[in-house]
Protein backbone atom coordinates (compact mmCIF):
# COMPACT_ATOMS: atom_id res chain seq x y z
CA UNK A 1 0.00 0.00 0.00
CA UNK A 2 1.70 3.45 -0.91
CA UNK A 3 1.65 6.59 1.60
CA UNK A 4 -0.67 8.22 -0.17
CA UNK A 5 -3.76 5.50 0.10
CA UNK A 6 -2.63 4.94 4.48
CA UNK A 7 -2.47 9.39 5.07
CA UNK A 8 -6.36 9.01 3.65
CA UNK A 9 -7.36 5.84 5.60
CA UNK A 10 -5.52 7.51 9.09
CA UNK A 11 -7.27 11.04 8.88
CA UNK A 12 -10.23 9.50 7.29
CA UNK A 13 -10.12 7.09 10.49
CA UNK A 14 -9.36 10.14 12.40
CA UNK A 15 -12.88 12.29 11.11
CA UNK A 16 -14.63 8.74 12.00
CA UNK A 17 -13.64 8.50 15.63
CA UNK A 18 -13.89 11.88 16.46
CA UNK A 19 -17.73 11.56 15.12
CA UNK A 20 -18.10 8.28 16.83
CA UNK A 21 -17.00 10.21 20.26
CA UNK A 22 -18.91 13.54 19.98
CA UNK A 23 -22.37 11.29 18.71
CA UNK A 24 -22.67 7.75 19.19
CA UNK A 25 -20.05 7.03 22.39
CA UNK A 26 -19.88 10.34 24.35
CA UNK A 27 -17.85 10.69 27.17
CA UNK A 28 -16.00 7.40 27.03
CA UNK A 29 -13.02 9.89 25.55
CA UNK A 30 -10.83 7.14 24.59
CA UNK A 31 -12.25 7.15 21.10
CA UNK A 32 -12.13 11.17 20.81
CA UNK A 33 -8.36 10.56 22.13
CA UNK A 34 -7.15 7.93 19.27
CA UNK A 35 -9.32 10.12 16.52
CA UNK A 36 -7.25 13.02 17.02
CA UNK A 37 -4.22 11.13 17.46
CA UNK A 38 -5.07 9.53 14.40
CA UNK A 39 -5.74 13.04 12.56
CA UNK A 40 -2.69 14.52 14.10
CA UNK A 41 -0.90 11.59 12.65
CA UNK A 42 -2.13 11.64 9.42
CA UNK A 43 -1.48 15.33 8.80
CA UNK A 44 2.11 14.95 10.36
CA UNK A 45 2.91 12.49 7.53
CA UNK A 46 1.94 14.78 4.97
CA UNK A 47 4.40 17.82 6.51
CA UNK A 48 6.82 15.36 6.85
CA UNK A 49 6.69 13.44 3.33
CA UNK A 50 5.62 16.77 0.85
CA UNK A 51 6.45 19.67 3.24
CA UNK A 52 4.59 22.61 4.47
CA UNK A 53 2.47 23.85 1.95
CA UNK A 54 0.38 20.25 1.33
CA UNK A 55 0.76 20.05 5.20
CA UNK A 56 -1.03 23.27 5.23
CA UNK A 57 -3.39 22.29 2.80
CA UNK A 58 -4.29 18.86 4.23
CA UNK A 59 -4.83 20.24 7.53
CA UNK A 60 -7.10 23.00 6.26
CA UNK A 61 -9.10 19.75 4.77
CA UNK A 62 -9.05 17.91 7.92
CA UNK A 63 -10.25 20.56 9.61
CA UNK A 64 -13.10 21.01 7.36
CA UNK A 65 -14.08 17.30 7.23
CA UNK A 66 -13.97 17.29 10.90
CA UNK A 67 -16.29 20.29 11.13
CA UNK A 68 -18.37 18.82 8.18
CA UNK A 69 -18.58 15.65 10.41
CA UNK A 70 -19.72 17.40 13.50
CA UNK A 71 -22.65 19.89 11.58
CA UNK A 72 -23.85 16.74 9.67
CA UNK A 73 -24.32 15.37 12.91
CA UNK A 74 -25.86 18.12 14.72
CA UNK A 75 -28.22 18.73 11.76
CA UNK A 76 -29.45 14.68 12.28
CA UNK A 77 -29.85 15.39 16.31
CA UNK A 78 -31.92 18.60 15.28
CA UNK A 79 -34.42 16.16 13.06
CA UNK A 80 -34.85 13.47 15.32
CA UNK A 81 -33.39 10.59 13.48
CA UNK A 82 -30.78 9.63 16.33
CA UNK A 83 -32.09 11.21 18.84
CA UNK A 84 -34.84 9.85 21.89
CA UNK A 85 -37.90 11.43 21.53
CA UNK A 86 -39.68 10.05 24.11
CA UNK A 87 -40.64 11.94 27.21
CA UNK A 88 -41.02 11.82 30.91
CA UNK A 89 -44.38 12.98 31.83
CA UNK A 90 -44.59 12.35 35.03
CA UNK A 91 -43.25 13.96 37.90
CA UNK A 92 -41.13 12.87 41.09
CA UNK A 93 -41.83 13.02 44.59
CA UNK A 94 -44.72 15.74 43.98
CA UNK A 95 -47.87 14.94 46.53
CA UNK A 96 -51.39 15.15 45.51
CA UNK A 97 -52.87 18.32 47.88
CA UNK A 98 -54.86 17.05 50.65
CA UNK A 99 -53.51 13.52 50.89
CA UNK A 100 -51.71 14.37 54.13
CA UNK A 101 -51.85 16.94 56.32
CA UNK A 102 -50.26 17.85 59.62
CA UNK A 103 -51.12 15.71 62.51
CA UNK A 104 -52.25 12.79 60.71
CA UNK A 105 -51.00 9.38 62.57
CA UNK A 106 -49.70 6.65 60.76
CA UNK A 107 -47.44 3.69 61.48
CA UNK A 108 -43.56 3.19 59.86
CA UNK A 109 -43.69 0.27 57.67
CA UNK A 110 -39.91 0.17 57.43
CA UNK A 111 -36.90 1.95 59.77
CA UNK A 112 -37.06 5.22 59.35
CA UNK A 113 -33.12 6.08 58.56
CA UNK A 114 -34.14 8.66 58.14
CA UNK A 115 -35.89 8.27 55.06
CA UNK A 116 -38.32 5.53 54.42
CA UNK A 117 -41.74 3.88 53.93
CA UNK A 118 -45.19 4.71 56.02
CA UNK A 119 -48.50 3.74 55.87
CA UNK A 120 -50.79 6.79 56.29
CA UNK A 121 -54.31 7.40 55.75
CA UNK A 122 -54.60 3.90 53.90
CA UNK A 123 -51.81 4.99 51.63
CA UNK A 124 -47.74 4.25 51.65
CA UNK A 125 -46.12 6.93 51.28
CA UNK A 126 -42.36 7.99 52.04
CA UNK A 127 -41.48 10.02 54.85
CA UNK A 128 -38.54 11.30 56.52
CA UNK A 129 -37.89 11.84 59.76
CA UNK A 130 -36.72 14.58 61.92
CA UNK A 131 -32.85 14.19 63.51
CA UNK A 132 -33.90 10.66 65.19
CA UNK A 133 -33.75 7.24 63.48
CA UNK A 134 -37.82 5.50 63.75
CA UNK A 135 -37.83 1.81 63.90
CA UNK A 136 -40.62 -0.41 61.82
CA UNK A 137 -43.87 -0.75 63.67
CA UNK A 138 -43.30 2.59 65.44
CA UNK A 139 -46.36 4.70 65.20
CA UNK A 140 -45.83 7.92 63.44
CA UNK A 141 -47.15 11.55 63.48
CA UNK A 142 -47.12 13.74 60.38
CA UNK A 143 -45.00 17.14 61.42
CA UNK A 144 -44.18 18.55 58.02
CA UNK A 145 -45.44 18.82 54.35
CA UNK A 146 -43.45 20.37 51.55
CA UNK A 147 -44.76 19.94 47.93
CA UNK A 148 -42.10 16.53 47.41
CA UNK A 149 -41.80 15.50 51.40
CA UNK A 150 -43.60 14.54 54.37
CA UNK A 151 -41.41 14.65 57.34
CA UNK A 152 -42.28 12.54 60.61
CA UNK A 153 -41.80 12.30 64.46
CA UNK A 154 -42.20 9.39 66.57
CA UNK A 155 -45.54 9.74 68.09
CA UNK A 156 -45.91 9.86 72.04
CA UNK A 157 -49.91 8.85 71.50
Amino acid sequence: MNLPIVIVLVIALGVILLFIEAFLLPGTAIVGILGALALAGGVYLVYEEYGGTQGSIVLLASLALVVGAMVVGFRRISRLKWADVSAIGGRMNVLELGIVQIGDKGRATGALRPNGKALINGRRVEVYSIGEFIDKDTEIMVTKVTADKIFVKASNN
